[in-house]
């Protein structure tokens, strides 16, 4: 038995760091993530306006009430409710409550009294953890104003006034989990598979010197990448298609815009995969790699808490992901048709891929350059792809 297990940890220390690596660290690397994605429980920062039609005492210390709430970020007052539903499909607000006219009146008077809440569907994890404070503060509020309206009034047994909420969906108005994962599941699994084709076929390449000499680097090179990129945005087009025919999700896109964004994030995700091609000496680990990249890149892009939560260390992660700059655009434009940072985000993704891409050439002619290529020679069977 003790000689079984010196046997596989040689082999591991020898031939297998990446997994040795993995076992060790695995676990503990992603409740590092995890721990810091939920460690302040509650969602905070959700930005959220006031649209306020009474203009009354009243309705100024609800609005008060709104912006001092710990887990809203108030953005302030709009003046008009189509103003509202443009801020909701730009993705500049979460939620907007509407205080109609005659709000203080009918408080007072005991006459039935509803707070529209417009709210944005493109992001389901977002609006679940938007509701509920909503709710509280209408309730609250209620009794608060009911107590002082008694006290001022020496009348003790007043009874609560009729005051409710109703709500609009902008974007998702079924508030469908369909609408929300899909689109976002048909980038992700796209930007996984071009990184995993086209890393192999890079790990495969710089094995054979003589293919680089025979099409010289770069034509070989762009070609490739061409290729790679045209497959992958045909997936892209076949998944969008099904959800529409099949399962009728809601389309409101430009064509052209969703592919923009779709090849930059792509053109990132293969040169990023080239780069790790070139440096992977062996096969699997190159696969490992890009499966452990794959769920913080999905984390951090606001599936599973909305980004106006995350502490700074995660929305830092954030920020150096690609995936971060396309994925809600992608959901946001197919669902709206409308994003307000479209243009910001592909100049983004650019010149992720251009950086990228350069890194990659440079890392390429060196390998090429190399007088003694036997260390991109795998040493094992287990260097080349299982099928």
């Amino acid at each position: 038995m003790l000689e079984i297990i010196r046997r596989e940890t040689l082999f591991l220390i020898n031939e297998r760091r990446m997994i040795l690596i993995a076992l060790l660290t695995a676990s503990s690397a992603y409740i590092l993530l995890f721990g810091n994605l939920y460690k302040e429980r509650l969602v905070q920062n959700i930005p959220v306006a006031v649209c306020d039609l009474d203009g009354s005492a009243l309705s100024r210390e609800f609005t008060r009430t709104i912006a001092d709430t710990a887990q809203f970020s108030f953005v302030g007052y709009l003046s008009s409710e189509v103003e509202a539903v443009k801020l909701l499909e730009r993705g500049d607000v979460a939620i907007v409550a509407v205080i109609p006219e005659n709000f203080s009146q009918n408080f007072y008077t005991q006459q039935p009294t509803e707070i529209a809440i417009l709210q944005d569907g493109t992001n389901i994890a977002q609006l679940n953890y938007s509701q509920s404070p909503i709710n509280h503060i209408v309730g609250n509020f209620t009794v608060q104003y009911n107590q002082q309206a008694a006290v001022a009034n020496s009348t003790a047994g007043i009874s609560s006034a009729p005051m409710s909420t109703s709500s609009r969906t902008i974007g998702n108005s079924v508030q469908g989990y369909l609408e929300f994962y899909t689109y976002g599941i048909v980038l992700t699994v796209a930007h996984a598979g071009i990184m995993m084709a086209f890393g192999m076929s890079v790990f495969e390449d710089k094995k054979n010197s003589a293919l680089f000499k025979k099409f010289g680097a770069v034509k070989l090179i762009l070609t490739k990448e061409i290729f790679y990129l045209v497959l992958s945005l045909s997936s892209v087009a076949i998944a969008i298609t099904m959800l529409v025919v099949c399962f009728d999700v809601v389309f409101r896109a430009e064509i052209w815009q969703m592919f923009l964004i779709s090849s930059a994030l792509l053109f990132v995700a293969e040169n990023l995969a080239g780069l790790l091609g070139n440096f992977f000496k062996k096969f699997f680990s190159l696969a490992q790699c890009v499966l452990f990249y794959s769920l913080p890149a999905v984390l951090t892009v606001g599936y599973v808490w909305p980004e106006h939560g995350m502490p700074p260390t995660m929305r830092f992660l954030a920020a150096i992901q690609p995936m971060h700059y396309a994925l809600s655009d992608f959901r946001r434009l197919a669902l709206t048709g409308v994003d307000k940072i479209y243009w910001q985000h592909v100049g983004i993704l650019l010149a992720f891929g251009i950086c990228f891409m350069i890194l990659f050439f440079a890392q390429s002619k060196k390998i090429l350059n190399s007088d003694d290529n036997s260390e991109l020679v795998p040493k094992t069977c287990d260097d080349q792809p299982q099928t």
